[in-house]
């Protein structure tokens, strides 16, 4: 170290700033662009899903989603790799909206627990009403002509099975449900609320009050056609 004159305050080094490290103002504008990012793309997806609800799936072109969205191609495609990865971000969406809307079953409440799964029922046949573009895309846009797209509806039912499935068991287990297949008892289950919605809340008979058909759909999982003076 050099020596200082007399009176006068030693020179030192002042560290070397780290590069890596970000000022509060480049942090501010990191947030702020991740933020834009996210609104557009939840723009995105709602332009999407009101244009694949219209039109479903096949009858939707790239162009029909760029205008939808007032966006260019390679805005679309800083989100999106294809029409068909933009479907599966919607109806990820659509499922994560309807597991929203069931509670769980809480077998010491005061409401029994037929009732709470009626109202859950309730509450997923509203919202699947609501948004009946995308349910009939589910329930009747024709499968077989696009290998991706027919993967991208079994890849729902196999979640929605899923779902299904950890229901039955965890109904299994507080003695809710008897001992069974809950597997192939969770695949009768997913037909008979597929074709429910279908004949009762989409179809062109008249249309039947949801809770109505909550009410039989769920009788008729439980407790089947035959009245308990039956022995089989």
């Amino acid at each position: 170290m050099t020596p200082q004159p007399s009176g006068t305050d030693p020179q030192v080094t002042p560290p070397r700033a780290d590069p890596s490290a970000a000022t509060p103002a480049t942090d501010g504008r990191v947030l702020r662009a991740r933020a834009l990012r996210e609104r557009r793309r939840r723009q995105l997806l709602a332009a999407a899903r009101r244009v694949f609800s219209e039109r479903g799936y096949h009858q939707t072109s790239l162009q029909d989603l760029l205008t939808e969205a007032r966006v260019a191609r390679g805005t679309f495609y800083q989100y999106f790799e294809s029409r068909r990865a933009c479907l599966g971000a919607v109806l990820a969406g659509f499922l994560d909206t309807l597991r929203g809307a069931i509670d769980p079953v809480d077998v010491h409440a005061a409401v029994s627990p037929r009732d709470q799964l009626i109202a859950n029922l309730v509450r997923v046949l509203e919202l699947l009403e609501a948004d009946a573009g995308l349910t009939r895309l589910l329930l009747h846009e024709a499968r077989g002509s696009d290998p991706e797209f027919d993967e991208l509806l079994e890849d729902f039912d196999a979640r929605v099975l899923g779902f299904i499935l950890g229901s039955l068991t965890t109904g299994t287990r507080l003695g809710l449900v008897r001992p069974c297949d809950v597997e192939l008892r969770a695949t009768f289950v997913l037909g008979a609320m597929k074709e429910a919605v279908s004949q009762t809340l989409l179809g062109k008979k008249a249309v039947r009050p949801r809770d109505a058909v909550a009410r039989e759909l769920l009788d008729f999982t439980l407790r089947g056609v035959l009245t308990d003076a039956v022995v089989l």
